[in-house]
C-alpha cells in the first residue's frame, strides 16, 4: 500500500526535528545525572558567563521591559554605549526568552540557553548532512549531528554563550559556500553570513577568514569560473551592506576601547608554537570518527574538503597563525575558530559514508560474533569512561579551573580518547571487511558519541557547576531604593564575586547606575580617568571601590553596598545593605577652570579635581614619603619616580607619621602605570599597618589597586607602617589626608539642578552666575548631542574623560540626546543593502539573466580577478605574514 503524501511529509518533518529532540533528551539526562538545572539545582555558568553574559543579559531584560535604553547604559562605566554590548551579547533570538526569566534565575537560565543552542547546532548539522545525502534517512547523520552539537568546542567554550550562535549557523553557512562552488545561487551564503554577523560579529570574522581561504583554495581544484566569482563577490557585498548597522558603530566603539593595540607588535612577541595543551582540547571529540576520516581512498570532489581540514588545523599548532585567525591577538580561549575544523571533519565523514546504500548481506555466523564483540566492547568502554572520569576528574578539570590546560591534563584526555579511537577503529574495520551492516556501525557510532558527551560534560560542565544561593541573595538587593532621580551605587570591595557571583558587573545587573564595568569594550580614556581618581582597575575591569569621599561625591555614588545589619544601612536585605553618602549633582557649573587632563601624582590629582570643581584649594594634606622613617630601606626620588630598595635580608619598613588637624580620611597610594595589564610590578609590594593594626597584606593586588582607605581620624597622631615585601618603583607613593569638612561644605554649596535622565535623553535647567562650564560626571562620548537654550553647543572633554558644555550667565535650559557614533550611517547603509537584496531575491528565476547580463558578461573577468586577489591576500595575511613577522 502506497504511503500518502501527507504521511510522507509528516515522516520527513519528524526526521528533521528528531535531532533537535535527541539533543534536548541527551542534555536532560546529562543534567539529571550531574544535578544540573532544570533537573537539578546547579548552574553551569562560570568565568565570563558569570562575569559578562549574565549581567549583560540582566540589563538586556531591562531594555526589553522599558527600564533601560538600547543606546546607552548608565549601569555600566558611568554611562556607556550599550549598543556595542547588545550586538555582542544579546542579539541571539533565544535571548528574547529573558523577558520571562526573573533576574534571580538568570544564572539557571544559562543551562536552558546552552541546551537550546546545542539542540539548534545539532539540527543545522543534520540539515547539512541530509542535504548532501539527498534527504535519505541515515542513522549516521544523526550520530554525526549529535557529535557536532555536543562537540568539544561547545563543551569547552559554552561559557561564551554568544559564540554558540555561530556554531549553529556554520553548517548552513558552509552549505551556502558549497552552493556557490556548484554554480548555484548565493542567497543562502549571503543570508547566513549576514545572520552570523548579527549574532556574533567577532566569531563571524573567523567565518569570513574561512570563506576567503576556502574560495582561494578552490582555484587550485578547478573552481575558477566567472559565475562562482560573481556569486561570491555579490553575496559578500550584500551581506556587508545589510549588516553595516552592526559593524560600523561597533568598530567606532572598539577603537576607543582599551583592547586596541598593534597587530605587528603582538606578532613580533609571539611564540612559534601554540599552547597545544589547550588548543587541542576542543577537537579531541573528533577521535570518535578519526579512523573514518583517515580512510585512504581519494575522491576528486573531496580534495578541497581535506585541504580545508588541514588549513583549519594549522593554527592549532602555529601561534602566529593562531593569532591572526583571532583578529591578531587573544587573552585566553586560544582556538575559538575550531568549531569550523570540527564540522569540516564531520561533514567529510558524513558525505563520504552517510548516503551510501548497503548492497551486501552479512552471513549470520559472521554477523553475530561481530555484534557480540562490538557490544561487549562498548559496554566495557562505558564502564571505563565512568571509572576513568571519576578517578581523574581533578586533572581533567584543569581548564575549567584556570582557562588553560596542562601537559598533565592533555595526557589524561589522550588516555581516554585512545580508547575511543581504538573502538572507532574496530567499527571502521567491521565496516571495511563487511563484518556488520552500515546501520549497525552507525548505531554503534551514535552510542559512542553519547558516551563521549557524558565524558566531556563531567570536567567542562559538572565540575564548574554550582548552586546559585549567593547569586539569588545578591539579586534580592535589586530595586531596594525608590526612584530618587539620577544616582549611582558602589561597593567597598569586590563583594559579588565567587563561584556563583557575577563580579564587577553585579551592580549594573541589579538595575542600579554604576561606574564599574567589565567587558572588552571598556573605554581606554575612561579607564585612565578612573585610575587617576584612585579607583581599582586592571585588564578591562573598572571597579567601583577605591577613590576618595570627594571623588565619590563627584561621581554621585549616593549609596554604597555594605554587609546587612550595619546601623549605617538605610536599605537592607538579609545579606546586604545600602549606606547613604553625600553627593554632588549630576550637572554643576564649575567654579574653577576644569582642565582637559588631570596629571601628576594621584594625591595631586585629588586636589586638582576639588579645585577645578569648587574653585577652592586645601582639600588634600600630603604626608610626604620623603619625611618618613626608613628602616632597612633605601629611598630615592628621581624624574618623578619613587624607588624603594630593601637593604639586606632583614625587615624593611617605612613609617609615615601623620599629624592630623581637624577631621581627615587618610589614604595610602601606591601606583605606577596607566595600563590594562593583568599584573603590574607594584603588586604585592606592601603590608600596611595603622597604629599597629594591619589593614592590608600584599597591597596593591590585582583586584584592589586603588587608594587604600586607612580610616577617619580627628586631631590625632597616626603612624602608618609600610612593610616592604619587595623592591618598589612607581610614580605615585605616599599617604595623604582628605578634609571631611571641606567635602561636606562642597556638597552643601552646590544646588541640585534636577537634571533628569530618561532613556538616552538628559534635560534640566541650571542658573549660572556668569559664563562658564557645565560639568557632567558622565564619561565623554561623541555620541552626545547637546543644546543650551535651544542652540547646539559642542561638548568638551575635561578632567581626562568627563563632559563639559558652555553655559551663559543666568538661566540655561540644557538638553542632550545620545545616539552611538556610526549608528545612523550604518543603519542607512543597511537599509539600502536589505532593499537591494530584497529586489534581487524578488527577481526569482530572472536572477540568472541578471548574472549573465551584458554588464556582468563584460566585467566577469574583473570579478574573478577581484575575488582571487582578495582571497589570496587573506591567505597571505593569515598564514604567511604572521609567520614572517614572528621570525624577524
Amino acid at each position: 500500500m502506497e504511503i500518502s503524501v501527507k504521511v510522507k511529509r509528516l515522516i520527513k518533518t519528524v526526521q528533521y526535528l528528531l535531532p533537535f529532540a535527541l539533543s534536548l533528551a541527551l542534555f536532560s539526562v546529562i543534567a539529571a545525572v550531574n544535578g544540573l538545572y532544570p533537573f537539578g539545582a546547579k548552574s553551569i555558568s562560570w568565568c565570563d558567563m558569570n562575569q559578562q553574559a549574565i549581567p549583560i543579559l540582566c540589563e538586556y531584560k531591562d531594555v526589553l521591559s522599558g527600564k533601560a535604553n538600547l543606546f546607552i547604559s548608565y549601569a555600566n562605566a558611568g554611562g556607556m554605549n550599550f549598543y556595542g554590548l547588545f550586538v555582542y551579547y544579546c542579539t541571539s533570538p533565544f535571548n528574547l526568552l529573558t523577558v520571562f526569566v526573573d533576574k534571580a534565575d538568570m544564572s539557571l537560565f544559562m543551562n536552558v540557553l546552552v541546551m537550546l543552542k546545542i539542540a539548534t547546532a545539532t539540527f543545522t548539522a543534520y540539515v547539512y548532512l541530509q542535504t548532501k545525502n539527498g534527504g535519505r534517512f541515515s542513522v549516521l547523520s544523526y550520530a554525526l549531528s549529535l557529535l557536532y552539537g555536543f562537540s568539544g568546542y561547545v563543551m569547552v567554550y559554552y561559557q561564551i554563550v554568544s559564540w554558540l550562535d555561530c556554531v549553529y549557523m556554520f553548517p548552513l553557512f558552509l552549505l551556502g559556500l558549497e552552493k556557490i562552488d556548484e554554480g548555484k545561487s548565493f542567497i543562502l551564503y549571503s543570508v547566513t553570513l549576514a545572520a552570523s554577523m548579527v549574532l556574533s560579529y567577532y566569531v563571524t570574522y573567523m567565518m569570513v577568514v574561512y570563506a576567503l581561504v576556502r574560495f582561494c583554495a578552490g582555484y587550485a581544484f578547478g573552481y575558477g569560473d566567472r559565475k562562482r566569482a560573481i556569486n561570491f563577490v555579490l553575496g559578500s557585498f550584500f551581506a556587508a551592506l545589510a549588516t553595516a548597522a552592526v559593524y560600523i558603530p561597533v568598530l567606532v566603539q572598539y577603537a576607543r576601547s582599551a583592547r586596541t593595540g598593534t597587530i605587528t607588535e603582538g606578532l613580533r612577541n609571539s611564540a612559534m608554537i601554540t599552547a597545544t595543551d589547550t588548543t587541542l582540547l576542543p577537537v579531541l571529540c573528533l577521535s570518535v570518527i578519526l579512523p573514518f576520516f583517515l580512510d585512504a581512498t581519494q575522491r576528486k570532489e573531496e580534495r578541497i574538503d581535506r585541504l580545508m581540514v588541514v588549513l583549519t588545523a594549522v593554527p592549532l599548532f602555529l601561534e602566529p597563525v593562531n593569532k591572526m585567525w583571532q583578529t591578531g591577538s587573544y587573552m585566553s580561549f586560544p582556538s575559538r575558530y575550531s568549531f569550523m575544523l570540527i564540522f569540516s571533519v564531520i561533514a567529510f565523514v558524513g558525505k563520504r559514508f552517510g548516503g551510501q546504500k548497503e548492497n551486501y548481506k552479512i552471513k549470520s555466523y559472521v554477523k553475530w560474533p561481530a555484534f557480540g564483540f562490538l557490544i561487549s566492547g562498548f559496554i566495557w568502554a562505558v564502564i571505563y569512561t565512568v571509572k576513568y572520569s571519576s578517578a581523574n576528574i581533578g586533572v581533567l578539570s584543569k581548564f575549567s579551573g584556570t582557562l588553560w590546560g596542562s601537559d598533565e591534563s592533555l595526557t589524561a584526555f589522550f588516555r581516554y580518547y585512545a580508547v575511543i579511537i581504538a573502538f572507532s577503529a574496530a567499527l571502521f574495520a567491521a565496516y571495511k571487511f563487511r563484518l556488520a551492516s552500515g546501520t549497525f556501525i552507525a548505531a554503534a557510532l551514535f552510542a559512542l558519541v553519547v558516551n563521549e558527551a557524558f565524558f566531556s560534560a563531567k570536567p567542562y560542565m559538572a565540575s564548574p557547576s554550582h548552586e546559585t544561593d549567593g547569586y539569588k541573595s545578591m539579586m534580592q538587593a535589586a530595586d531596594l531604593v525608590p526612584d530618587e532621580g539620577f544616582y549611582r551605587v558602589n561597593s567597598k570591595s569586590k563583594m559579588f564575586s565567587g563561584s556563583d557571583g557575577v563580579g564587577i558587573n553585579a551592580v549594573g545587573a541589579m538595575g542600579y547606575n554604576s561606574i564599574a564595568h567589565y567587558t572588552s569594550l571598556t573605554s581606554a580614556d575612561y579607564m585612565n580617568a578612573v585610575k587617576q581618581l584612585g579607583y581599582s582597575s586592571y585588564w578591562m575591569e573598572v571597579a567601583d571601590y577605591g577613590g576618595t569621599k570627594f571623588s565619590d561625591a563627584f561621581l554621585i555614588n549616593k549609596y554604597t553596598f555594605v554587609n546587612s545589619g550595619l546601623s549605617s544601612a538605610k536599605y537592607s536585605t538579609e545579606k546586604y545593605g545600602l549606606k547613604e553618602n553625600p553627593v554632588l549633582p549630576l550637572g554643576l557649573v564649575a567654579r574653577g577652570d576644569p582642565r582637559p587632563v588631570l596629571q601628576g601624582e594621584r594625591s595631586d590629582i585629588a586636589e586638582q579635581l576639588y579645585r577645578d570643581i569648587t574653585g577652592k584649594s586645601g582639600l588634600i594634606t600630603k604626608y610626604p614619603i620623603q619625611s618618613a622613617e626608613f628602616y632597612g630601606v633605601e629611598y630615592s626620588y628621581e624624574n618623578g619616580v619613587h624607588t624603594l630598595k630593601k637593604e639586606g635580608e632583614g625587615a624593611a619598613t617605612v613609617t609615615v607619621t601623620a599629624e592630623v588637624f581637624g577631621r581627615q580620611t587618610l589614604y595610602f597610594d601606591c601606583f605606577d602605570l596607566y595600563t590594562n595589564a593583568l599584573r603590574q610590578h607594584v603588586n604585592e609590594c606592601f603590608n600596611v599597618k595603622v597604629n599597629g593594626r594591619t589593614v592590608a597584606y600584599n597591597f596593591p593586588s590585582q583586584s584592589n589597586n586603588g587608594f587604600l582607605n586607612l580610616g577617619e581620624f580627628e586631631n590625632a597622631t597616626v603612624k602608618i607602617t609600610l612593610t616592604l615585601n619587595k623592591d618598589f618603583y612607581g610614580r605615585s607613593l605616599g599617604v595623604f589626608g582628605e578634609s571631611v569638612l571641606k567635602v561636606n561644605e562642597a556638597v552643601e554649596s552646590f544646588e541640585n539642578a534636577g537634571f533628569e535622565v530618561s532613556g538616552n535623553k538628559i534635560s534640566g535647567k541650571i542658573t549660572a552666575a556668569a559664563n562658564g562650564k557645565l560639568v557632567f560626571c558622565l564619561p565623554y562620548d561623541e555620541g552626545y548631542r547637546f543644546t543650551v537654550n535651544g542652540k547646539r553647543v559642542k561638548a568638551e572633554k575635561v578632567l581626562t574623560d568627563f563632559i563639559a558644555v558652555p553655559v551663559e550667565g543666568g538661566e540655561n535650559v540644557v538638553k542632550a540626546v545620545y545616539i552611538p557614533r556610526g549608528f545612523i550611517a550604518g543603519t542607512c547603509v543597511s537599509l539600502v543593502g536589505v532593499a537591494a537584496f530584497a529586489v534581487f531575491v524578488a527577481l526569482g528565476k530572472k536572477r540568472e539573466y541578471f548574472i549573465y547580463s551584458p554588464f556582468f558578461e563584460k566585467t566577469g573577468r574583473a570579478f574573478n580577478i577581484l575575488a582571487f586577489a582578495v582571497s589570496s591576500l587573506a591567505v597571505i595575511a593569515v598564514y604567511v605574514f604572521p609567520m614572517i613577522l614572528a621570525m624577524l
